[in-house]
């Protein structure tokens, strides 16, 4: 039996084989510490973090499906249409008609309506994105015959129209630190692509052109955008991406399959390669060489698949992952890794959902058109396996053992930086300087990790591993002697 470890937060999977045949009866752990450290703020003042959450699972080739779904009380009625959790512990968004954005910094056990604070009520907002800093966020709609976008750095206390399009409709709007886009349908024959540098405070379409093709338009929430790769779906045929932060386009296209309408997205983008999961009308779609060849497996009940959400596995398991889908029904899909086959992991007590998280791994929200909101902490097992240190500086140490046969331990440092996580990447390179396989390619919170590496599949020799984040960049070099 294959064991796989993962941080909830930084997504860093170990890789055990365990001779186990039976499958464990788990129940959740949750640590729960203290860690006070202060990061300079742009005030020149500190912020203070005093709670960290470390939570873990195991997940095995046996799984368990205990997972529960709950009902929370959002107190409106509207259609809700996008939702995102935040980065900062217990806190999310949702943006619906009519002007509504609910706000949570308790998981849902408190939403409140903070919208009416500058958003008119005659506003239908399509998308939401939290922002930099705990009380940014970033939302946009339609009013009469113009697309807005709203902003707001003080948790909603107040909104201002940072941008505004005659004709147009944002469908899906993301920021990453100081970066972020909005995509929206095509105005004047190119799509509407505009890019931020300053939190969302300004927005330029300059250097940004996707000419349109015939008479496509885009689709509510079928956008992500993720540190240098973006992608939006579109009703014909095509998935539109950049993997260089916009610089260059190019198109995946789902037209042999009879499949125009690209509803819903994901992926998972590394170095010359981006593996995609895309809802469409009928079928759930997954590629992993931008769409020259496609899986597809067919779920249950019928409706655009409004809503997907993929749960991250190891690069060696990519394309087994377990996903949620949801369809304008009251059900919530689930299908488990390498599997084919969907099944209703939970039902509605009404309405139909229009959109489901997939920001956070093990953590979702799906909501509905009648305001009702969905959630799901879908853990399986909790286990602990970093240190409660966090360093000053950056380090990466000598793997462990050197040589070896054939697998290898890495563990490197990440310190505090701005009160948020870093984008780290962790890659082995062979003698030539080719890149081998790329072990971590993600956001990471401070602190110490350790991560394995298998070489079963390749030959001995001499092999380089680099670690670089934003402002640091650090090499080493091993031997794998079989």
């Amino acid at each position: 039996m294959s064991l796989y470890l993962c941080s909830l937060k930084s997504q860093i999977w170990r890789k055990y084989e365990c001779p186990c045949s039976f499958i464990f009866a788990v129940s959740v752990l949750a640590i729960t510490f203290e860690i006070k450290f202060a990061t300079k703020v742009r005030n020149g003042g500190f912020m203070k973090a005093a709670l960290l959450i470390l939570s873990f699972i195991i997940t095995m080739t046996a799984y368990t499906q205990g997972w529960v779904w709950v009902e929370q009380v959002s107190n409106v009625n509207t259609r809700l249409n996008s939702v995102e959790i935040s980065n900062w512990i217990g806190a999310a968004w949702i943006c619906g008609n009519n002007g509504v954005v609910l706000r949570t910094s308790n998981n849902g056990s408190n939403w409140l309506n903070i919208g009416v604070n500058g958003i008119p009520a005659d506003v239908n907002l399509h998308c939401i994105s939290q922002g930099y800093d705990y009380g940014d966020a970033i939302t946009a709609g339609v009013r009469s015959d113009t697309a807005i976008v709203y902003r707001t750095t003080n948790s909603g206390t107040s909104w201002h129209a940072v941008l505004k399009q005659f004709g147009g409709r944002f469908n899906g709007i993301n920021i990453k630190s100081q970066n972020g886009f909005i995509c929206g349908n095509p105005v004047g024959g190119r799509w509407s692509i505009w890019k931020t540098t300053n939190r969302g405070l300004n927005w330029d379409s300059t250097g940004l052109y996707v000419s349109q093709n015939n008479s496509e338009t885009g689709w509510a929430n079928s956008f992500k955008y993720f540190y240098g790769s973006i992608a939006f779906g579109t009703n014909n045929s095509r998935m539109y991406y950049s993997i260089n932060d916009g610089l260059n386009w190019s198109y995946m296209t789902t037209s042999a399959l009879g499949e125009n309408n690209i509803t819903s997205l994901s992926f998972v983008s590394y170095t010359y390669q981006m593996y995609a999961y895309l809802g469409t009308t009928s079928k759930v779609l997954f590629t992993t060489n931008f769409g020259a060849n496609w899986s597809q497996t067919t779920p249950l009940n019928s409706g655009n698949v409004v809503g997907l959400a993929n749960r991250p596995l190891p690069v060696d398991l990519i394309g087994q992952e377990e996903l949620f889908i949801v369809r304008p029904d009251n059900k919530i899909q689930f299908q488990s890794p390498g599997s084919t086959d969907w099944s209703v992991i939970y039902t509605a007590p009404s309405g139909n959902y229009t959109h489901i998280t997939n920001n956070m791994p093990f953590e979702h929200y799906a909501v509905r058109d009648n305001g009702g909101i969905s959630y799901c902490n879908c853990i399986i097992i909790g286990i602990s396996p970093i240190s409660n240190y966090i360093p000053d500086v950056f380090s990466l140490s000598q793997n462990y053992p050197n040589p070896f046969n054939p697998t290898t331990d890495i563990r490197f440092d990440i310190p505090v930086g701005n009160g948020r996580d870093r984008l780290v990447k962790l890659i082995i390179y062979d003698a030539l300087g080719r890149e081998v396989s790329q072990l971590v390619n993600q956001q990471l919170q401070p602190g110490t990790y350790s991560v394995d590496w298998d070489a079963s599949n390749f030959p001995s020799g001499v092999y380089f591993y680099t670690l670089t984040t934003e402002n640091y960049s650090e090499s080493k070099k091993m031997l794998m002697v079989k």
